[in-house]
């Protein structure tokens, strides 16, 4: 699963999955503004500000690491983060397509 667009994959389903769970406004307001990362069995989940990263631990992270799980059918860790995922530039030799900016990990 190193491949990026099956990382955005993975993490599109399990927030299609996590829409069906929670009420609309919770997931607007918590779920959609995450960006997913994914490096050899971990996904690090970005977002906006530490607020939204202690909300999404405290409410969701356990059902996020369950429901992406499912999907992989591997154990995968999930790290939270503040920043974005931004694409690198096409002409880059580099082979990884996306670079957190702005980082802060918890």
């Amino acid at each position: 699963m190193s491949d990026c667009v099956t990382t955005i994959s993975l993490w599109e389903q399990c927030a299609a999955e996590l829409a069906r769970e929670i009420p609309d406004d919770q997931f607007n307001t918590w779920i959609r503004p995450l960006q997913a990362q994914e490096e050899a069995g971990l996904i690090t989940l970005y977002a906006p500000n530490q607020f939204v990263i202690q909300w999404v631990k405290d409410k969701y992270l356990n059902k996020i690491e369950i429901i992406l799980t499912n999907l992989s059918q591997e154990t995968l860790s999930v790290r939270l983060g503040v920043g974005t995922v931004t694409p690198k530039p096409e002409t880059s030799t580099q082979s990884d397509s996306t670079t957190p900016s702005n980082t802060q990990q918890t």
